[in-house]
């Protein structure tokens, strides 16, 4: 959230029934917002974000509805498995600003 300018808590509002916290940000390059549900699992329910370029304004919008807190994975899901065509790459330590 480093590129955030500002950010404001809207409040509750309902999105496909369920209600939300509806927060909004603004950055130099792009307006969003974003609906979490006000529940046990506060999961995203709509994104929206608006990219500007130069005089225009492409808006996205995107609505979350299936989410799953039931999935169950076997461990062995997790493990990483090297094949022959694997190789390492070099890291860098990342600038902290």
């Amino acid at each position: 959230m480093r590129d955030v300018l500002e950010g404001e808590y809207i409040g509750k509002t309902s999105v496909d029934g369920i209600s939300c916290h509806h927060l909004a940000f603004r950055e130099k390059q792009n307006n969003w917002q974003i609906w979490i549900a006000d529940s046990q699992l506060p999961f995203p329910r709509r994104f929206i974000v608006e990219a500007k370029a130069g005089d225009d304004t492409t808006r996205y919008i995107n609505n979350y509805t299936r989410w799953n807190s039931n999935i169950k994975l076997d461990q062995d899901f997790f493990n990483f498995i090297k094949q022959a065509s694997d190789s390492q790459i070099q890291s860098r330590p990342v600038d902290a600003q």
